[in-house]
């Protein structure tokens, strides 16, 4: 690239040399050819080098086996996907974290003897305890509007969260 860079630059300078100069016009054109050439080459070099950067990235993000770990640790792809694997590897251990902790808390809250139920604006029910499923006598209850021991007006009424409280 550094090379393909001094190239240009040289170009450059020869073109501007070959303007000045009023009997070289058909070297100034050559040149100028050239000098378009050389930036139409650079760019198609750095596309290529974006979208292979691009497809590494993904199988990495994927984990695909299929594309090999650089082995120049002075390369930007073996940097790039050390750093990757470790922000996956940290990614990884949020999400089992998260995990425990949510087991744990359906745990504890299944027993409990209070029934507890909690939904969101839609209805869809997120947690239910076994209590809560004992006292409505049902096994899994995936919105409030199924619940028989409420009319439809009360189910709207515990839909509508802009009152301050619910009866």
């Amino acid at each position: 690239m550094i090379f393909r860079i001094l190239l240009l630059i040289t170009n450059t300078l020869l073109l501007v040399f070959s303007y000045q100069t009023k009997n070289l016009i058909f070297s100034s054109i050559i040149l100028l050819g050239l000098l378009i050439l050389q930036v139409i080459f650079i760019l198609r070099r750095e596309k290529r080098e974006q979208e292979k950067m691009i497809t590494y990235l993904e199988s990495v993000i994927l984990d695909e086996t299929s594309v090999n770990t650089p082995l120049d640790h002075k390369s930007v792809y073996y940097k790039m996907n050390r750093a990757l694997r470790k922000i996956i590897e940290e990614s990884h251990l949020i999400n089992i974290e998260k995990q425990e902790k949510a087991d744990l808390l359906n745990a504890l809250l299944d027993h409990i003897n209070i029934g507890l139920l909690t939904y969101d604006s839609k209805g869809d029910i997120e947690i239910q305890n076994k209590a809560a499923r004992s006292l409505l006598s049902i096994s899994y209850l995936s919105n409030i509007a199924e619940m028989k021991i409420f009319t439809r007006e009360e189910t709207e009424e515990l839909l509508d969260f802009s009152r301050k409280i619910n009866k």
